[in-house]
């Protein structure tokens, strides 16, 4: 497989780089405030739960058209209207065997969405009166009607919920699980009707917009064979497992992340404290670089242009003059890559060990540098990111 670091980016980066700009953090966290246990997460189409079913999430647009039926022998039956979506069925029924996908893997916590639209609420409410899939309410509902019916659906599922299933009287809702092109429902005027009056709502959630032209873009993984794709890992896969790497164990460790200003909205940088220490820098480098025609991440281009590396100090108060960084890379040919994405020189590419991590053997991975005079500087390629660990005894401060 081809992999753009082991195959001379050094040579690259001495072609065209950037002066690296001096950021100045903290060596200790400014509060405890810090990500949850389920901050790393993968949401996913509730028609296709049983294809995917160790995920995180089971939500989507069809959450609000499936129905239950007791007598269903398959776990899920979904009839596709291509006049209503080109993607995934409309008209879906799940019988008792959908749910005993759950049990394959205990101990994961799931927000599960269910059909809503139907009755009161669901996935992005202020697309109902809209939707390409078939309007589910009239164009004059209003944050009134909605905040009406939430309250008069949650006392429906407070009361079911406390009389079938009174282990679980502690949970809660997500509202109002907007997506972020709202104009109809306003999101103030909800609560103001009243919306967490009985004290149910545990999570604000807003869907922030996607470019959902292309499944590629967003999607992580695509667990079957399908007429429009085969399986395989997509490239935002590495994403989640970078920040799962960013973060450490959350189940173990007190850990806060502290975001690093920065100049342009195409790079990002964070600063990740455990128990107060600074231990990790996540460094992304955001500024496109294409190597396919158009970005379609198909067709190579005959001649890529040179890709730019641009480079990061960071200055750190408290922290020791000298410490020794140990560093991951998120790594691909570019932001079209569909294909030979790596962290840390790991693979996830369901071609080499379906889907399991495998190690490349022809790359260099474990590379470590020095900080020089307390400045830690770190040179990312465009359409990449470096994690930094900082492996200096005693945390964040000497």
């Amino acid at each position: 497989m081809f992999n753009l670091w082991s195959a001379g980016l050094v040579a690259v980066l001495a072609a065209k780089e950037s002066q690296a700009a001096l950021y100045h953090i903290n060596a200790r966290a400014d509060d405890d405030s810090g990500p949850s246990e389920s901050f790393v997460s993968f949401s996913i189409e509730l028609s296709s739960f049983v294809d995917y079913a160790a995920l995180r999430a089971s939500w989507g647009n069809t959450q609000d058209y499936a129905l239950y039926n007791a007598s269903l022998k398959e776990d899920i039956n979904g009839t596709h209207d291509p006049n209503k979506s080109k993607d995934y069925p409309t008209t879906i029924y799940i019988g008792d065997s959908f749910f005993e996908s759950y049990n394959t893997w205990p101990g994961v916590k799931f927000s599960h969405g269910f059909n809503l639209a139907k009755g009161a609420y669901g996935n992005e409410p202020n697309n109902y009166p809209t939707s390409a899939q078939g309007p589910t309410r009239p164009k004059g509902w209003s944050a009134r009607d909605f905040a009406d019916g939430w309250l008069n659906g949650t006392r429906g599922i407070n009361k079911q919920i406390r009389r079938h299933c009174p282990e679980l009287a502690d949970f809660g809702f997500m509202a109002p699980s907007y997506g972020d092109r709202v104009s109809n429902l306003n999101a103030t005027q909800a609560w103001g009707y009243g919306l967490d009056k009985y004290d149910g709502v545990k999570w604000y959630s807003v869907h922030k917009a996607l470019n959902h032209t292309r499944h590629q873009q967003y999607q992580a993984f695509q667990p079957i064979d399908t007429n429009k794709t085969s399986k395989s890992t997509k490239a935002p896969y590495y994403g989640s497992i970078g920040v799962a790497a960013a973060f450490g164990d959350l189940t173990t460790s007190s850990v806060s992340v502290s975001s690093i200003p920065m100049p342009s909205d195409q790079e990002a940088a964070y600063a990740i404290f455990e128990r107060g220490n600074l231990k990790r820098l996540m460094v992304i480098n955001m500024h496109r670089y294409n190597t396919t025609k158009d970005g379609a991440g198909t067709e190579p281009l005959p001649n890529p242009p040179g890709r730019m590396s641009r480079g990061f100090s960071f200055a750190a108060r408290n922290l020791a003059r000298d410490v020794s960084i140990r560093e991951q890379r998120l790594m691909t040919n570019g932001s079209d890559a569909i294909t030979g994405v790596t962290f840390d020189e790991w693979s996830y590419n369901w071609e080499l060990d379906n889907g399991k991590p495998v190690r490349l053997d022809n790359v260099t991975t474990g590379e470590t540098f020095r900080s020089k005079q307390g400045v830690i500087t770190v040179m990312v390629p465009d359409s990449s990111a470096a994690l930094l660990h900082l492996e200096q005894d005693g945390g964040g401060g000497s």
